[in-house]
């Protein structure tokens, strides 16, 4: 059963997946549109599952999901990874490539925009300064809707990545 974002509680599961590369408003508007479509008909046993779909900063697709109404199990969480492909494969063959699923890429906020940087190009940034403690990058692995609120967008000294700053490896 799909309901908007927003009036998903903070406990709601997340799955926060990271385009390549900016996605369009054409694209964004037909994410949203097969988000709430997918959301419509995802189920788990047969049991409706209350969750959402959405697109954050035109480079995050979210998928949500209140398990405290009906939980997700390994089949429905297939098929949302499955929805995910589909959408990816479907904006693929209608203009640019595109992957949901590319690791070697990491965000940062970056002059209040995403910018997506290669991993070996982000630790030589660090390592010259360029990118500091305190820029901005997205914790991916956030599990609910309230950590994604509050734990996402963190600076990079709090993240995995401060294993390459300079001051951490002096």
């Amino acid at each position: 059963m799909y309901l908007p974002f927003e009036q998903l509680p903070d406990h709601a599961r997340v799955w926060v997946y990271q385009a390549n590369r900016l996605l369009t408003d054409q694209e964004t508007r037909f994410i949203q549109q097969e988000g709430q479509r997918f959301a419509a008909r995802w189920a788990a046993h047969g049991q409706a599952l209350q969750s959402s779909v959405a697109v954050l900063d035109y480079h995050f697709l979210v998928i949500a999901v209140d398990g405290q109404q009906q939980a997700p199990t390994g089949c429905s969480i297939d098929n949302s990874v499955g929805f995910v492909r589909s959408l990816q494969n479907v904006l693929t063959e209608r203009g640019a490539e595109l992957d949901f699923f590319d690791r070697t890429l990491v965000a940062f906020r970056i002059n209040d925009s995403v910018e997506l940087i290669p991993l070996a190009q982000a630790k030589r940034q660090m390592a010259e300064g360029q990118i500091q403690p305190d820029t901005l990058t997205f914790n991916n692995l956030v599990a609910t809707k309230g950590s994604l609120a509050r734990q996402w967008q963190i600076p990079v000294q709090e993240s995995w990545l401060a294993r390459y700053l300079p001051e951490v490896n002096a």
